[in-house]
């Protein structure tokens, strides 16, 4: 390897390591859930108290010692890199989601902060998650309520882009049956992961492990540091966590405008772009106002849905809604996606759908969009299938159980 972390063991110590290594993973799978609370009567897991000054059971030993030290082991030539291995503090309840986290020192030194890379067993102790993930205190001081989460699933998006997915490794959500919070926030917060089913481990597990943690730690070592340390900084530069602002501005502009003829479709220059870790397209709402007047404030998913009046403006309220979305834009080096033509007038509800709802859900919508707008598109020299359009919308929020090519989205398609 040119570049980043090397993985540094002997061969006749990398044997028996590996041997008490993988004993230690089937001890946490078929043990913790049990050694930790058990489960209640619904199936769910529980956990107990873990008292001070009580015996840890041997799943806790297992990951706290064996597990955390197989991967100290493999890192021991890297004193940039810290571990933490965790099944919960002492004086609170053991934690649904067992984890170890290799974090560089110049990023963080708390699962709390910054990136790291994880290693996540789900709450059913079923699956060992390699994940290259974040932590959710800078965003909870940044931003409120649910969207702490939107925030931190928007940014892991926009830095995987950013990077180079090793092979196995997907962008994306991963699956911890998490219930709470925290949980959650790993879910939500994966960058690049990858997933081993722990059903099926056997003697080449160890070695397959390795083979990924050399790859993927690779890649953490070339995010700069002072990106690494404050993803929440780029969720606010990329602009959408002002997405109430900047509607509220198209709302107020639309009910100031008239149209003195029909609009023309041509193709413009890509809009202003500002980069952090990642490329951030400017909007501009009046291009937003004047493709809702155009339709004069109805939704465009034609989805019945009663419209109200807005106080502000005594119109019907509708938002602006890009087709393409606006961060494919470097698929366009051509044309903006920010034009009338790409934008679309929905009601809150269609709106809220195309964002947050399930595939099934999205996908006659899209249809319906994309059959008003494919000439208009074609003429401002914006070239997509419905198909493409279709897995655009499903790959951010994909479960990272595809492979990393399933994931890739080609919008683009020959006129």
């Amino acid at each position: 390897m040119n570049k980043g972390y090397a993985m540094s063991i002997s061969t006749d110590d990398g044997e028996v390591a590996d041997i008490a290594f993988l004993a230690a993973v089937q001890v946490v799978r078929d043990q913790y859930v049990l050694d930790t609370g058990g489960r209640n009567n619904e199936g769910r897991v529980t956990k107990a108290m873990r008292f001070h000054d009580a015996m840890a059971p041997a799943s806790v030993v297992a990951l706290e010692h064996r597990i955390k030290g197989w991967i100290e082991s493999a890192v021991r030539d890297h004193p940039s890199l810290s571990i933490k291995a965790s099944a919960g503090q002492k004086g609170r309840r053991y934690t649904l989601i067992p984890y170890v986290m290799v974090m560089r020192k110049d990023v963080t030194t708390t699962p709390t902060r910054g990136v790291y890379l994880a290693f996540l067993f789900d709450e059913n102790c079923k699956s060992l998650w390699l994940s290259l993930n974040q932590g959710i205190a800078q965003f909870e001081n940044r931003f409120e309520g649910l969207e702490v989460l939107e925030a931190v699933e928007l940014v892991a998006g926009e830095t995987a882009d950013g990077l180079p997915a090793p092979q196995g490794f997907a962008p994306g959500r991963i699956e911890l049956s998490a219930r709470m919070r925290y949980g959650k926030a790993y879910e939500r917060g994966a960058i690049l992961s990858r997933k081993f089913d722990l059903a099926s481990i056997d003697s080449n597990f160890p070695v397959d492990l390795r083979n990924a943690v050399e790859k993927i730690l690779d890649v953490y070592a070339a995010i700069p540091s002072g990106v690494a340390g404050d993803l929440a900084g780029i969720a606010e530069a990329r602009g959408r966590m002002n997405e109430a602002i900047f509607q509220a501005e198209v709302v107020e502009r639309a009910a100031k405008l008239q149209l003195s003829g029909p609009l023309y479709d041509i193709p413009v220059p890509p809009p202003p772009k500002r980069s952090t870790w990642v490329t951030v397209y400017d909007r501009d709402p009046s291009v937003a106002a004047t493709a809702i007047v155009s339709v004069e404030h109805t939704c465009e998913a034609d989805c019945g849905n009663q419209l109200f009046i807005a106080a502000s403006t005594h119109r019907h309220y509708v938002e602006a809604h890009h087709v393409i979305p606006l961060h494919h834009q470097h698929r366009y080096s051509h044309a903006s996606l920010d034009v009338p033509a790409n934008v679309v007038a929905l009601c809150p509800m269609c709106h809220a759908r195309i964002h947050r709802g399930t595939p099934a859900e999205k996908q006659p919508l899209l249809a319906t969009l994309f059959s008003k707008r494919k000439k208009r598109l074609k003429a401002a020299g914006l070239h997509c299938s419905l198909d493409g359009l279709v897995r655009a919308y499903a790959g951010r929020k994909q479960s990272t159980a595809s492979v990393a090519n399933d994931m890739e989205v080609e919008l683009v398609t020959s006129s």
